[in-house]
């Protein structure tokens, strides 16, 4: 049972997009202009070294539609939006229909995200309350109702992500420990999506902050550090990154992989 919650709490806490923190307080702040250049050359392929693409994204209209995720299986999010131009569903299809699941958005007065909903094979198991302090989220309220059983949890965002069953002690999950100056080159809905089936410790929560990390940390279910990632950024033309060396430390042992970055620029 408690497996089963902090694996849905992933897709509570994936909703920490203000997250923000540099290593440096020297950086330099984003520019207008690598805003525009982004968005003339929005993400398109993650390859890896023997050119076997990771992740896919695809567009329509300006807006991130679909994104295609490549690991020991294949997994496809499908983006709706509605007549603001704002996701409203996220339709996530891995190759077992049993670990299908989608998200419903909903919206304040302000355009905010305020609550959202998940249902799995048609019982809609999770809802979640999101309370804001300005315009950065400071914590999630979220309500799992599984197998007959109702749980409450709380999802606490200060740079770093905190999850809490009820009952339970706060639990770190994720810290950011450093990022680039530059702009996040990940479009809005893969920092919006919900890939809480992948498991407590994974980095998609690197992705959700302003620029792009270049140090993570991830905690497993029992709050203690469960994997270290380092990232080297290659700049090429553009001012947009051509390669990353990626570095894994887990359970003492380390792994390196390189991946090119593709953009389709206009």
């Amino acid at each position: 049972m408690k497996n089963i919650i902090y694996l849905l709490l992933i897709i509570v806490s994936v909703l920490v997009v203000s997250c923000k923190k540099s290593s440096d307080s020297k950086n330099e702040t984003i520019t207008p202009s690598q805003i525009e250049q982004l968005n003339k050359c929005p993400l398109l392929v993650v390859n890896n070294p023997q050119g076997k693409a990771i992740n896919k994204f695809e567009y329509t209209l300006g807006r991130i539609k679909r994104i295609v995720s490549n690991d020991s299986s294949e997994t496809s999010v499908i983006f709706s939006y509605n007549a603001k131009n704002q996701i409203e569903k996220m339709d996530v299809k891995t190759p077992k229909a049993q670990d299908n699941f989608f998200v419903n958005y909903y919206y304040d007065a302000s355009n905010k995200i305020n609550k959202t909903k998940t249902t799995v094979q048609g019982i809609e198991i999770l809802n979640n309350e999101v309370i804001y302090e300005g315009e950065k989220i400071s914590k999630i309220n979220g309500v799992f109702t599984v197998f007959g059983y109702t749980v409450k949890s709380v999802t606490r965002v200060e740079y770093k992500v905190y999850t809490k069953i009820e009952g339970e002690p706060d639990l770190l999950t994720f810290e950011g420990v450093g990022y680039d100056t530059k702009l996040q080159i990940y479009p809005e809905g893969y920092r919006t999506m919900a890939l809480g089936f992948v498991g407590l410790a994974n980095n998609f929560f690197a992705f959700f902050g302003e620029n792009n990390p270049n140090q993570t940390k991830v905690y497993d279910e029992n709050g203690k550090l469960d994997e270290l990632t380092e990232i080297v950024y290659e700049y090429g033309k553009n001012n947009l990154p051509s390669k990353g060396t990626k570095t894994v430390t887990k359970d003492g042992k380390k792994t390196n992989l390189v991946v090119s970055y593709i953009f389709n620029c206009n």
